[in-house]
């Protein structure tokens, strides 16, 4: 999977509130805020590699690194579950900004 693939799949992730339901049930031990937070921080956002910057186009980057920005925000959020986390404004804004970029990113393939 390319990395292009890799993170327009995460921005479904991010941005489906049933997905992330869904994953919490399947791995019901892990913290799932954290996991999509790293996931996407840590696994999939290298903005210096050429790679990286190689798949995307200008405005594109400028987006991915928006959305870096929210969810480094939204680690101030302490919730137990994804559905205490759906009730921050912080995530909500992360999910509706995550929805708005795979739109756009997930339709320029």
């Amino acid at each position: 999977m390319s990395i292009r693939q890799s993170v327009v799949a995460h921005l479904d992730l991010l941005s489906q509130p049933s997905l992330q339901l869904e994953y919490e049930s399947q791995v019901p031990i892990a913290n799932v805020h954290s996991e999509l937070v790293d996931g996407f921080c840590s696994d999939l956002y290298h903005p210096k590699s050429q790679q990286f910057l190689d798949a995307f186009s200008e405005d594109e980057l400028r987006d991915l690194a928006h959305l870096y920005g929210l969810l480094i925000e939204s680690g101030q959020v302490r919730a137990s579950s994804v559905t205490e986390l759906l009730q921050h404004a912080q995530w909500r804004r992360v999910v509706a900004f995550a929805k708005d970029l795979a739109a756009t990113i997930g339709s320029r393939k």
